[in-house]
């Protein structure tokens, strides 16, 4: 199957060391850095999902790197501290998308953080353009999704939105495509960090 995925991504960096003391000049840990681990995070994330169970995917994403950097007690895997550079991102430009063949695909997700990148009008516009479209979004919703086949309400950010897609363009049964999701994320809320199924 063969899946276009458009949305803002990042960096997800996770620096892990170790905590044993507070700073004498204030009540903040000291972090003795240990290792350091990159990976795609928000729609780069779902890309790398989406490949991990099986799919062929295009990406179309912000060229501005934003990162998210977390700075985490490797000890307990508690997470000290995040720091965000360039939070916001330029928008998907109306050539881009307009350049797109939507046949070549058999389903489109919009994986939409709100970063800038994708605007209510371009998922109206997508939405139009293909039968199936999955949008997983931190907008209210409002008219611009009511040609959206399947919203994912992108509130605790669980990874879920991949499995739902690839099981559904494979089954075309939700219930089937819900239940193979949840035992994804089952999966991959186990481990530390951002990972793949």
């Amino acid at each position: 199957m063969k899946i276009l995925v458009i949305g803002d991504s990042c960096t997800d960096i996770f620096r892990y060391g170790k905590v044993e003391r507070l700073a004498p000049e204030a009540p903040v840990p000291v972090i003795i850095p240990e290792k350091e681990t990159s990976s795609p995070g928000m729609a780069g994330n779902v890309v790398r999902n989406l490949e991990a169970l099986g799919a062929e995917v295009d990406f179309i994403t912000n060229i501005v790197e934003i990162k998210k950097i977390r700075y985490v007690c490797s000890k307990y895997n508690h997470l000290l501290l995040r720091v965000d550079e360039n939070d916001g991102c330029e928008p998907l430009s109306e050539a881009t998308i307009g350049d797109v063949d939507w046949s070549d695909y058999d389903a489109i997700v919009i994986s939409d953080y709100c970063k800038g990148f994708v605007h209510e009008l371009d998922i109206e516009y997508i939405s139009k353009q293909h039968p199936l479209v999955f949008l997983d979004t931190k907008k209210l919703l409002g008219k611009y999704a009511h040609d959206i086949n399947c919203i994912k309400i992108n509130y605790q950010e669980y990874t879920f939105l991949a499995g739902l897609v690839v099981e559904y363009v494979k089954t075309k049964d939700y219930e089937k495509a819900i239940t193979f999701a949840q035992e994804c994320t089952t999966i991959v809320v186990q481990k530390s960090g951002v990972s793949t199924v």
